[in-house]
């Protein structure tokens, strides 16, 4: 089994995790007025602020004021879920490139990297020729508060945890790296494809064609590289 890039992988796959989770615990405010519960909130990892440490009290004042500012909306999430796709991307992207490589990657590098992968393994999420294509420019300040994003993320944060775990004890082939980075891909699409649902209640064929990654976030490269 060739030997992977396990550090950089580690590195991006955490990163992506905790911007997940972030989104996902200001949604679970919105929704209920308070953060998820504690047995929930271990199974997702750390949350990616300064301030993961501090106590609930300091975390749900945090959210109260950010929401108070501004309401979380269609324009939020993109952004969180671009940083996201950026790390979770470049994760696989950098699989069998020395690490010396990766830390002192050429300005090209990144353009290539934060890609969504084109290779076979993940070939049913892309979207067809017929999707419609987004704009960032777009997207408006509606407010996203619904449950299917919202357990879309959850979802996505827990699977990543569990990769995260794997990765650091290096206990993963690249078959069995892919197949559970596939099942997060198909979460974070199902989060923002759904985004503007209201319920659960699709068919077979509408909950299929949600897990096509979104063309929106198809160049991968987060505002740091633009």
């Amino acid at each position: 089994m060739k030997e992977l890039s396990w550090n950089p992988i580690l590195s991006n796959l955490a990163e992506a995790r905790g911007e997940i989770v972030n989104l996902h615990w200001r949604l679970h405010y919105m929704a209920f007025g308070c953060l998820p519960e504690e047995e929930l909130a271990q199974k997702m990892g750390p949350l990616l602020w300064d301030f993961k440490d501090g106590s609930k009290e300091q975390l749900e004042a945090h959210f109260a004021r950010a929401e108070g500012r501004r309401p979380f909306s269609e324009t939020a999430l993109f952004c969180g879920l671009e940083h996201a796709y950026h790390h979770l991307n470049w994760a696989w992207n950098v699989r069998r490139t020395p690490e010396e490589r990766v830390w002192h990657f050429k300005k090209r590098d990144p353009s290539r990297w934060t890609k969504f992968p084109d290779t076979k393994e993940f070939a049913d999420l892309w979207p067809s020729e017929r999707d419609v294509k987004e704009d960032a420019d777009t997207l408006g300040r509606r407010r996203i508060c619904n449950a299917p994003t919202r357990v879309g993320l959850q979802t996505a944060a827990v699977k990543l945890d569990g990769l995260c775990a794997l990765a650091g004890k290096q206990q993963l082939s690249e078959e069995k790296f892919a197949k559970r980075l596939h099942r997060i891909y198909a979460e974070l699409n199902m989060a923002w494809n759904s985004r503007k649902d209201k319920t659960f209640g699709a068919t077979e064929k509408a909950i299929s064609s949600r897990k096509l990654f979104p063309s929106i976030f198809a160049t991968g490269c987060w505002n740091m590289w633009r």
